[in-house]
């Protein structure tokens, strides 16, 4: 997995992208990393690229996984998630229905994303690619 992070302090957003293969351990890493996020920036909204992510595990081993996480482990502001394959929608409503998340959202693009929360896309777009 390549992982790429960006803070806006002024913005109060957290930009994080995600390419090629992501294994069971590499969400487990990401859990851990959002767990410190969140006590550092604890009101920053968050923007997850997954385009081009490519899970190689089940959807079986992601429920095996969260049943060690509660709703406290992930921060309450507003996550986007920005996705392009069936698997990985399956398992965000997976993770969006099991925490009843009411502040998370799925886009296919970036421009969706942005558009539908007031953010602007120029600021971010490099980073994105």
């Amino acid at each position: 997995m390549k992982s790429s992070l960006k803070i806006l302090i002024k913005e109060k957003l957290v930009l994080k992208k995600f390419r090629g293969e992501l294994s069971i351990n590499d969400v487990q890493i990401i859990f851990r990393e959002t767990k410190k996020l969140k006590e550092s920036y604890p009101d920053f909204n968050t923007i997850n690229d997954y385009r081009g992510a490519i899970l190689t595990f089940e959807k079986n081993d992601f429920v095996q996984l969260m049943k060690y996480y509660n709703k406290d482990t992930f921060s309450d502001t507003i996550k986007l998630y920005i996705v392009d394959s069936p698997k990985l929608f399956v398992i965000y409503k997976f993770y969006q229905d099991n925490y009843d998340f009411k502040n998370t959202q799925i886009f296919n693009t970036l421009e969706g994303a942005c558009s539908s929360n007031g953010v602007n896309i120029k600021l971010i777009k490099d980073f994105f690619g």
